[in-house]
């Protein structure tokens, strides 16, 4: 709010937007006590698996029907990486449902592979990598998942993914350079992204305290591009150096193992949006949202059963 106010660019919608991530705590919190989470999953997940199922149809059969920003193609639901995105939540929702159901759980490698070849499909090798991580994570060795759930080892992966930026001599390393050109399919420059981290030092220092604002157009006047296609430096520019420290440090005190199935599975989610930030925007709500879904995984609760209309609660 104050980089917003201090960049000219606070208006009724900006500080909605503000509003609503300021709500997810309590209103998790809220249905929780009430013993209504996993209906709200479940609520989530339905509307979810409409939504993609109309999407993945969609473009499949109709390819030629969707456009593009002349980078990559927007779908029913938004470009390749918000598609990719709301796929890996889905498959995390439908995870912590029904991953305790033994019956399920052996099917559930086969529906990380789908999302991966559909993330693929839509040529967001982004999302196939976050994908890919999440599973590894959710099916690691308890002892493995142990170093992950240490607040000190999360924060040294989410600073080696900020400091991605400075990637130039790294990726010239030959076996990191045939990942990327030869596995990934992806130039040395990662599309374009080299070109982007090289004048974001230069950005930031304009105003490394408040940043430009969350809708400030600051990156495309340089490079073209709409972001700094890093997740830290994207909350660096945008709301400043402390805001994207601060949001890091939140991030890190959610961190744990966790006791239950459903632990292992926000954690893998959680590292595998830590992976994807460092060439896209993932730290937001949604990264959030696995943060405190896992620091909450612990609190006894005693779920209810919930009726679709339920006047009861709206009497209350």
């Amino acid at each position: 709010l104050l980089s917003l106010y201090y960049n000219g660019l606070l208006t009724p919608y900006a500080v909605l937007s503000v509003m609503q991530l300021l709500i997810v705590l309590p209103f998790l919190e809220l249905q929780r006590e009430r013993g209504h989470i996993r209906f709200l999953f479940t609520v989530m997940l339905l509307w979810f698996a409409v939504l993609l199922f109309a999407n993945d149809v969609l473009m499949i059969i109709m390819p030629g029907r969707f456009y593009g920003d002349g980078i990559h193609k927007t779908f029913l639901l938004g470009n390749k990486f918000s598609t990719g995105y709301d796929h890996i939540i889905c498959l995390l929702l439908f995870c912590v449902l029904y991953g305790h159901n033994r019956s399920i759980r052996r099917i559930l490698p086969f529906l990380f592979a789908i999302v991966c070849v559909i993330c693929r499909y839509i040529d967001c090798n982004t999302s196939v990598l976050g994908t890919a991580v999440f599973f590894l994570v959710a099916y690691a060795p308890d002892r493995v998942r142990e170093v992950l759930g240490r607040k000190r080892f999360a924060l040294a992966v989410l600073i080696i993914c900020a400091l991605f930026v400075f990637f130039d001599s790294f990726a010239q390393i030959p076996f990191v350079k045939y990942f990327i050109t030869d596995i990934l399919g992806r130039d040395v420059t990662l599309t374009g992204r080299a070109q982007i981290y090289k004048v974001l030092p230069k950005v930031i220092r304009g105003s490394p305290w408040l940043g430009y604002g969350t809708s400030s157009e600051v990156i495309y006047r340089y490079t073209g591009a709409y972001n700094a296609q890093n997740g830290f430096f994207d909350l660096a520019v945008q709301n400043g150096i402390p805001s994207a420290a601060l949001y890091v440090a939140l991030i890190v005190a959610l961190i744990r193992k966790g006791e239950s199935r459903d632990a292992a599975f926000i954690l893998g989610a959680t590292y595998g949006y830590f992976i994807m930030s460092t060439v896209e925007m993932t730290f937001g709500s949604t990264l959030m949202l696995f943060g405190i879904l896992l620091f909450t995984d612990s609190e006894a609760y005693r779920e209810e059963p919930v009726k679709i209309i339920e006047w009861r609660w709206a009497a209350s």
